[in-house]
């Protein structure tokens, strides 16, 4: 079973097991689609693996144990190997973890976890525990967790997956080894992707400009789907850069448009930000004579050129401001015509088109 990516971490973590220096708890962090979840199943796979334990090497994930594994992991809603247990949010999305009932806890649960890992193994050295996203534990449930962190069982690793580890209680990160993940090289992501994957060169490339090093992101995005929403974008853009009243009523008519109902917010509105967001950076850099292979939208590079030379140079800071103002807004749940609206007459302002300068 490969790991792409972070490819030390993983050597680290392999000799640390080999030399039964695993610390009992880990905390697993970095940001989405890096690898983060199959290591983790990757170094529970090896410091149980038979195969390796009885001196016949590295299995690399295809014995029978560390196939079960794999199942479980796949499947996510039966135990295939006895001692391995993955928990996550359940219920709308995002979920929770819940603390789980006090004497009789239901699977899943962190009671149940706290239980289970006084458990002797019944196959492996040890138990090992995968808590896939720990920052959605109830709240009463964290200090339960804690407690198990705190006094652990023998022979139990206990391994924590988060893209958000400050959203963790101190105390609990406090008593795991950190293990930070890093986000690909645009270079290595384009590899991964070409040879792993058999992506197109040509796709291969412009996936790894505007992944951002998630190679999940890269191989879950509907390249269709997203040129479609980045064309908006970009002509959102080159609108915000005409002066006059008929550009603005324009970019209200397209704020409405994207916003006006759920459906259309999901399938289009929704990543509007984030690809303008894209394009600003984008236009930053063209305009300080950065190289076209920086760019996040490579391909874009002579409708970026055309438009960065109609436009005042772009400060990174209000673009910066810009883009928390727009995602605090709509984490807050704000009604998102009026985001849509403030992102689009405030892009105006940061390309000095706005109604002062019409």
């Amino acid at each position: 079973m490969d790991v792409l990516g972070n490819r030390e971490i993983q050597e680290i973590l392999l000799r640390a097991a080999d030399a039964d220096r695993l610390h009992h708890a880990l905390l697993f962090h970095g940001p989405e689609g890096v690898g983060k979840r199959r290591m983790a199943l990757r170094l529970a796979m090896y410091r149980t693996c038979p195969q390796r334990l009885d001196g016949a090497g590295d299995c690399g994930g295809g014995c029978p144990s560390c196939s079960r594994m794999a199942r479980q992991y796949e499947a996510r809603d039966r135990q295939h190997h006895p001692d391995l247990y993955y928990l996550e949010p359940e219920g709308k999305d995002p979920g929770v973890i819940k603390i789980g009932e006090r004497h009789n806890p239901d699977w899943g649960t962190i009671r149940w976890l706290n239980h289970q890992a006084h458990l002797c193994p019944q196959e492996a050295v040890g138990n090992t525990f995968i808590i896939d996203r720990p920052e959605l534990i109830q709240r009463e449930a964290r200090h339960s967790l804690l407690k198990t962190l705190e006094e652990p069982p023998p022979a139990c690793l206990i391994i924590l997956v988060t893209s958000q580890p400050n959203e963790l209680m101190s105390t609990i990160r406090s008593r795991c080894q950190s293990v930070r993940f890093r986000r690909f090289s645009r270079e290595e992501l384009e590899e991964v992707l070409r040879d792993r994957f058999d992506v197109s060169p040509v796709e291969a490339r412009l996936l790894s400009g505007i992944s951002r090093g998630s190679l999940g992101r890269a191989l879950d995005l509907d390249l269709e789907t997203w040129r479609e929403q980045r064309a908006l974008a970009l002509e959102m853009a080159q609108t915000a850069a005409r002066p006059g009243w008929g550009a603005r009523q324009s970019l209200m008519e397209m704020a409405a448009a994207i916003s006006g109902s759920v459906k259309q917010w999901e399938l289009v509105g929704r990543g509007i930000p984030e690809l303008l967001g894209s394009l600003l950076r984008d236009l930053i850099l063209v305009q300080s004579g950065s190289p076209q292979e920086l760019l996040s939208n490579p391909d874009l590079g002579d409708e970026l050129r055309e438009l960065a030379g109609q436009l005042v140079p772009v400060d990174p800071g209000r673009a910066y401001q810009l883009a928390a103002e727009v995602k605090k807004g709509l984490e807050r749940n704000l009604n998102r015509r009026l985001v849509c609206e403030m992102m689009l007459i405030n892009l105006t302002g940061i390309f000095g088109t706005d109604l002062q300068s019409a």
